[in-house]
């Protein structure tokens, strides 16, 4: 017996799916005439109104994006029908390569960054050629060029990491100020999907959704089952269905209507089409907490964020209006510090409920800070514990979870970017370092969210607290198993930086309370100054000492216990619940 072919396969599974979608009333889309070259024919595209302006003087000036004309998509492959690249055209200019995405790490659904696990995978990008004398679907063998329907391709490093996706590709957007007609593609390898982070920081942007590269190049499902098919051609060779008599001009079917496109049905080409790629070191100038603060407006415009619930000292706390811009529900006298639990196999609070006790123990002794009079704690995970993922509502509930805290405390990684999502003006983050990754490797982190922080004006005023006392620090799991062999050494990456950020933490409660008490003291609603003032006075950032210490200075410490020496600086020590020792 005959397997079935690819073709027919294909068009069962649409045929299939169209039973369970609504019926879309659609126009056939134009075949070309017989016997004319696509060169020959009147361009029925260009005779039609752009349904989506595209401020072409100010891309000329944005070196990161460059505008394609007559433009089909297929798979992973953009074919160009625009004459400049036409075997036709005797003075043809060569097809240009897209450019590379050149980093990026694999999504596992693991709490840890797959860099240290050789996650780090090759290089991809859109194939771009011109059109040939083979297309492979009847649509692109007789195109018909969308005016109203404009995708801009994105294209960023490290695609799949939260932090990097919203300051690179959203931000980079936000400034672009482009239509919200336009179509957003972010172009993923290895036909990988989107993650729920991409659909929801880019929804302001466009009135569609986000796609990815493969649902631009997807072939379709034709609207309706044809009545008379045949094959075309050769049986075992030729894929593709014909309709009507023997001699009739190959008819273009209709497909069914996608909900990226104002189109009656599926566009595969386009009049235009725009593509932006975004290096490792583009930076954009939009200061970043506007950027967020777009998003977050986007979120609670659409009624998405739930209300949270949080335990609070042992209480539950939760926000009724959350979707509520002006609604804050925060108690202004009690210090409300949220600290991320993490559960993979690196960088875990490995004492966090010594650390919420403790808490709740200050609060009881007379916690008393800046404007604060008392403190409460809760802990919270930013992915599901099980899974490592972080779906679409796991993803909302940490907005609405960050904006019930004055203070996130954070291990350094992805958990730091929901900071942005805080109510700006009256918010912080503390950024906990393990042994080394502040000082020895600090330029790591140092070139992140410091600066970007800073750039927005401080609306979420940034702390460091690097911890330097080998006491609080704990060999991560990757680390471990490498010793022990118990993880293969060859599936790691040797690097001795990773092992520094990958590490737990065992924090001693007073001088982390003391921290925070430094915290709650420059955290004025509103005013940055005296917060401008410990930074221009390198007394902003925290180091934990070997032997409980404290320390204030500043970033670019290559060696705290050195450091402290030469520069004779005060070291401070506290009790258990962060009340000083004199």
């Amino acid at each position: 017996m005959r397997r079935p072919s690819l073709g027919l396969v294909a068009f069962l599974v649409c045929l299939s799916l169209s039973r369970h979608a609504p019926r879309v009333d659609a126009k056939p889309r134009k075949s070309s005439d017989d016997g004319k070259s696509h060169e020959d024919q009147p361009d029925e595209s260009k005779e039609q109104d752009e349904c989506v302006p595209l401020d072409l003087e100010a891309l000329e000036d944005y070196r990161y994006c460059q505008l394609y004309e007559r433009v089909c998509a297929h798979q992973d492959t953009l074919i160009t029908h625009d004459f400049r690249y036409s075997f036709a055209n005797p003075k043809r200019e060569m097809v240009p390569e897209l450019p590379y995405v050149d980093i990026w790490n694999f999504p596992a659904a693991l709490e840890a960054n797959t860099d240290a696990l050789r996650g780090r995978q090759p290089k991809y990008h859109l194939q771009f050629r011109t059109a040939s004398a083979h297309e492979p679907t009847p649509a692109l063998r007789h195109p018909s060029f969308s005016a109203c329907t404009l995708p801009v391709v994105l294209a960023p490093e490290f695609p799949f990491n939260m932090g990097e996706f919203f300051a690179r590709a959203v931000a980079a957007v936000h400034s672009l100020a482009l239509d919200p007609r336009v179509t957003l593609v972010l172009l993923t390898p290895q036909s990988l999907g989107l993650a729920p982070f991409h659909s929801l920081l880019m929804q302001p942007y466009s009135k569609y959704p986000l796609i990815t590269s493969a649902d631009l190049g997807a072939r379709g499902c034709p609207q309706e089952e044809r009545k008379q098919r045949r094959r075309a051609d050769n049986e075992e060779e030729d894929m593709d269905w014909e309709d009507g008599e023997s001699g009739d001009a190959e008819a273009v079917p209709a497909d069914r209507a996608v909900a990226w496109s104002p189109d009656a049905s599926q566009p595969h080409c386009f009049k235009r089409l725009l593509y932006c790629k975004w290096d490792i070191q583009a930076r954009v100038g939009i200061p970043l907490a506007e950027v967020a603060a777009r998003v977050v407006s986007a979120m609670q415009a659409a009624r998405q964020l739930p209300v949270p619930s949080l335990v609070y000292n042992g209480a539950e706390v939760t926000d009724p209006e959350p979707n509520d811009p002006q609604h804050d529900p925060r108690d202004p006298v009690q210090l409300r510090v949220l600290v991320e639990s993490r559960h993979g196999p690196v960088r875990n609070i490995k004492n966090l409920q010594d650390l919420l006790d403790a808490c709740k123990e200050a609060d009881k002794r007379g916690f008393s800070a800046g404007g604060f009079t008392g403190i409460s704690c809760a802990a919270t995970s930013f992915s599901d514990a099980a899974t490592g993922r972080v779906s679409r509502s796991r993803f909302l509930a940490n907005v609405a979870a960050v904006r019930t805290a004055h203070v996130l405390v954070v291990v350094h990684g992805a958990g730091a970017s929901n900071s942005w999502w805080m109510r700006q003006g009256s918010s912080a983050l503390v950024e906990l370092r393990p042994c080394l990754f502040g000082t020895k490797y600090g330029s790591w982190p140092d070139k992140y969210l410091p600066p970007q922080h800073q750039k927005s004006r401080d609306k979420i005023r940034f702390f460091a607290l690097n911890v330097e006392d080998p006491e609080q620090c704990e060999n991560g799991d990757i680390e471990a198993g490498l010793f022990n062999k118990s993880i293969a050494k060859g599936s790691l990456t040797w690097d001795h930086s990773y092992f520094a950020r990958d590490k737990h933490l065992r924090l001693k409660s007073g001088p982390f309370l003391g921290f925070l008490k430094h915290v709650a003291a420059l955290l004025a609603p509103g005013d940055t100054e005296a917060y401008s003032a410990a930074r221009e006075a390198d007394l902003l950032h925290g180091y934990l000492l070997p032997g409980g210490g404290l320390v204030l200075g500043q970033l670019g410490v290559k060696n705290a216990t050195e450091w402290v020496e030469k520069e004779a600086a005060e070291v401070s020590t506290y009790n258990d619940w962060g009340e000083p020792r004199y």
